[in-house]
C-alpha cells in the first residue's frame, strides 16, 4: 500500500496527460496484487483473533466483491492492451519521427545469425537505466507522437476511459492500511 501511495503522490507532479494515467494504471494494479496478497496470507494464517477473524472475512468479501474483480480485470486488460503497442522512433538531427511499427520482432533472427561469430565469455559492459519518473519534453513528444498515432488503434482511448471509470479507485486506497 505504501508503493501504491506513493504512486498516487507522485502523479500530482507529473504534467504529462499519459504518463499520469500510466502511472495510475500502475497504482491500481500495485493496490490490486497487495490486496489479494494480503486476502491469500490471511485466508492461509492460522487466527484466533475476533478482529482479524472478521477483517478476514471483510477482505475475502472485498476481494469477491464486482467492485474489486472489475477493477482488477481491466486493470490487467488495459495494461496488456498498451503493452501490446509497438512503434519505432527515428531521430534525424533535431526531428524525431515515431512510427508505427507493424514488423515482427527480427531479435531472435539476429541472434541466430550472429551466434556463429560467438567466441566465448565476454564482459558485460551495460550500464543499468534508472528510469524515474520525470519525463523531459523529448520523451513527452514522443508519448505525445505515439499517443496520437495509436488513438487510431483505440489503445490510448481505452486508457482515457479506464481512468475515467475507475478514478474513484482512489477512495479505495484509504481504506487498508
Amino acid at each position: 500500500m505504501r508503493q501504491v501511495r506513493l504512486h498516487l503522490a507522485q502523479i500530482e507532479k507529473m504534467e504529462v496527460h499519459y504518463q499520469r494515467q500510466g502511472w495510475f494504471l500502475d497504482a491500481a494494479i500495485l493496490y490490486c496484487q497487495a490486496v489479494t496478497s494480503l486476502n491469500k496470507a490471511l485466508r492461509a494464517a492460522n487466527l484466533s483473533s475476533r478482529g482479524l477473524l472478521a477483517f478476514r472475512d471483510f477482505l475475502a468479501q472485498y476481494v469477491a466483491s464486482p467492485v474489486f474483480t472489475s477493477l482488477s480485470t481491466d486493470s490487467a486488460e488495459c495494461k496488456s492492451l498498451l503493452a501490446g503497442i509497438r512503434y519505432r522512433v527515428q531521430i534525424r538531427g533535431t526531428r524525431v519521427e515515431v512510427h508505427y511499427q507493424g514488423e515482427g520482432d527480427y531479435s531472435a533472427e539476429v541472434l541466430e545469425t550472429f551466434e556463429r561469430f560467438k567466441q566465448g565469455a565476454v564482459n558485460d559492459y551495460r550500464v543499468a537505466y534508472r528510469g524515474g519518473m520525470g519525463m523531459n519534453h523529448i520523451a513527452a513528444q514522443i508519448l505525445d507522437m505515439v499517443s496520437r498515432l495509436f488513438n487510431q488503434n483505440q489503445e490510448f482511448s481505452a486508457l482515457d476511459q479506464y481512468c475515467a471509470q475507475y478514478a474513484e479507485f482512489l477512495a479505495l486506497t484509504h481504506f487498508l492500511p
